[in-house]
This record gives C-alpha cells, sequence and structure tokens, in this order.
C-alpha cells in the first residue's frame, strides 16, 4: 500500500512537471513579448515625439522667416543721404527720396533714385526771364560729408524783357559738389558751360555762357 501510494505521488510529480516547465515560458514568453511590445511603443513614442518637435520647430522657423519679412518692411534701414556717403536710419518711403533745392534765383524739386543716380526740375526767374529746365545728376565720388557730381540740364526759355518777347532753349553739362551739413541739410554747388539758343520778332541769338549754381538741399527724411 505504501508502494502504491509512492508510486502514485511520483507519477504526479512527473506528470505535472511539464505543466510547470510549460507555465514558467509561457511566462517567459509573456513578459518577453510585454518587453518588446513597450520597446515599439516607447519607439513608435519615440519616433511620433521627435516628428511633433520637428514640425514645431519647422513652425517656428517659418514663423521667424514671417517675422523678418515683415520687419524689413518696418524697421529703418541704413541709406546714404543724397550719395553723400553719410550714413543714417531711414525708413524707405517716397519722401526719404526727395529733397528741396533752394538757390538764387532757382528753386528745384530732387528725387534720388540711387546712391549713384538722381533727377531734378528746376525753375528759374530773373528780370522777365523764366527757365523751366530738367536735370539729371551722378554721383562720381563720396568724400565723407562731400559727394563730388556730375550731370546734363536741358530746360526751356520764355522772356519777356525790355519790350522783346520770345523762346529758346538752354542746355549744358555741369560738374560740382555737395557738402553735408547735417542729415537734414546741405550746401550744393556746379559750374557748367550752357549753350543758349533764343528767338524772337527783332532778333536770333546763339551763344555760350558760363553759370555757377549755390544752393541749399532740404532734405525729407
Amino acid at each position: 500500500m505504501n508502494r502504491l501510494k509512492k508510486y502514485f505521488l511520483l507519477s504526479f510529480i512527473f506528470c505535472n512537471l511539464p505543466l510547470v516547465a510549460l507555465e514558467d515560458n509561457n511566462k517567459v514568453d509573456v513578459l518577453q513579448n510585454s518587453t518588446e511590445f513597450l520597446e515599439e511603443n516607447d519607439i513608435q513614442n519615440g519616433v511620433e515625439i521627435s516628428t511633433a518637435v520637428l514640425q514645431e520647430f519647422n513652425k517656428n522657423e517659418n514663423n521667424s522667416d514671417d517675422l523678418e519679412n515683415m520687419s524689413k518692411n518696418e524697421i529703418n534701414i541704413e541709406e546714404t543721404v543724397g550719395g553723400t556717403g553719410i550714413v543714417q536710419d531711414k525708413k524707405e518711403t517716397l519722401w526719404n527720396k526727395i529733397s528741396l533745392n533752394l538757390g538764387y534765383p532757382y528753386i528745384g524739386i530732387q528725387y534720388q533714385f540711387d546712391t549713384k543716380w538722381k533727377t531734378e526740375l528746376r525753375y528759374a526767374n530773373s528780370s522777365g526771364i523764366n527757365i523751366y529746365a530738367g536735370r539729371l545728376y551722378y554721383n562720381l565720388k563720396n568724400y565723407q560729408k562731400i559727394n563730388l557730381f556730375c550731370g546734363i540740364e536741358i530746360g526751356g526759355i520764355y522772356f519777356n524783357t525790355y519790350d522783346i518777347k520770345g523762346d529758346g532753349v538752354e542746355w549744358g553739362p555741369f560738374i560740382g559738389y555737395e557738402y553735408l551739413i547735417s542729415n537734414k541739410f546741405s550746401i550744393i554747388s556746379d559750374f557748367y558751360p550752357v549753350l543758349i539758343s533764343l528767338d524772337s520778332d527783332s532778333f536770333n541769338q546763339n551763344g555760350f555762357e558760363f553759370v555757377i549754381n549755390l544752393g541749399i538741399n532740404f532734405y525729407f527724411n
């Protein structure tokens, strides 16, 4: 009887050992699968987080570019005044390109295309003689506050003086300088030989005259 009990006990143990081993193997497999699942989720979550970070970075970078482009239209930019080489901060507007030229006996409005080129519409009056002229300037060289320039002037002459009435044309190349006193004012002077052609009922006359101009530029910046 005791032998029979021992036999059944040993049979029970040996029969259940594979079950225990299988159960332990299942636990290991489940644990391994869980670990792999967690690792895959972590990797996937990490990729999603990295993607989100990159998207946010690109968004911020685009926003920075937009702000930079907007600021370029609003912030002050460096420009030279009248091409003199004097640098100042100012906004890019139409008034910053316009200056008023006052001299004797003329008045002119100048428009600055860039640091090299500008144009001027000029009106002069003296003793019944009216001159409407256009000028084109080219800046030659900047020496701190002094700017050397050259150009050409072409205009129409209308006169009614000493009982003589008529009209004519004048044109000639000029050379001069501009001295910047401040960002608002400058002294401008030029010299040129001008060819004048006059026509009236009583006479026709052609000839050269030498003209010296001296004036003050007022900038609207």
